[in-house]
């Protein structure tokens, strides 16, 4: 592992479609849960590391920007972090009961059951999702919170072939459903952005989907806006 020295300033931050590109790492570890199971039943528990935020109180996964200097490798390898939790007095702190921790865990597991290949190329709507996950898996009143928990906690591996939540938000047919809709909208105009992306947007319908909810009568004018924004990147 080679060390390299962390930047400050934004002068060389590459950017696409006006979002700042960033590369990011979700320090975990398997620890053996003692309930009293054989060695072959053995169960695992997957410890996840997060670090203090210097612009307020939560917490958030290690990251940084990519430049326009630097290869993606480089940036991914500047992220990592190399941390010895065998020692007691390492200064670090875990949070095994944290409600926070293990709504990530369910994440994290989500996430990592479903790829199968080293350095495996992940679509970029998976990876808009996975972002949207972190940041309000911690926020218990936030307003997808329920939504999302619910949704990790039965779900099976992550598809890379299929848009996690889709369609089931977008047909919801209740009025108080508007803010998951929206959500899920949003959600599939950020994240088209690759020849893959594209690839998953015609394997599940996407575009005839957001049509014809465009013409139901549960679709207002914002709901409308952001569908034009999802066919215009997909065409």
């Amino acid at each position: 592992m080679c060390d390299l020295v962390a930047r400050t300033g934004r002068h060389l931050q590459r950017y696409e479609n006006g979002r700042r590109l960033v590369a990011g790492c979700i320090p975990f570890r398997y620890m053996d849960i003692n309930d009293g199971a054989s060695d072959d039943e053995q169960k695992k528990l997957v410890e996840v590391l997060m670090i203090s935020s210097q612009s307020g109180p939560g917490l958030l996964f290690p990251k940084g920007g990519w430049e326009n200097d630097e290869a993606v490798e480089e940036t991914a390898a500047r992220v990592m972090i190399l941390v010895d939790l065998s020692s007691s007095d390492s200064g670090w702190q875990y949070a095994q009961r944290s409600k926070e921790t293990w709504q990530l865990q369910l994440l994290l597991t989500y996430l990592q059951n479903g790829i199968s290949e080293q350095w495996q190329k992940i679509p970029s709507i998976i990876a808009v999702f996975a972002a949207e996950a972190s940041l309000t898996l911690p926020d218990g009143s936030h307003a997808q919170f329920t939504v999302m928990r619910n949704f990790l906690m039965h779900s099976t591996p992550v598809s890379l072939q299929s848009i996690p939540l889709f369609p089931t938000l977008l047909q919801s047919s209740f009025v108080h459903f508007k803010a998951e809709r929206l959500w899920m909208l949003r959600l599939l105009s950020a994240g088209s952005n690759l020849a893959d992306d594209a690839k998953i947007y015609k394997r599940g319908r996407v575009l005839e989907l957001a049509l014809a909810f465009c013409s139901s009568p549960i679709s207002d004018f914002e709901s409308k806006v952001l569908v034009l924004k999802v066919l215009k990147k997909c065409v």
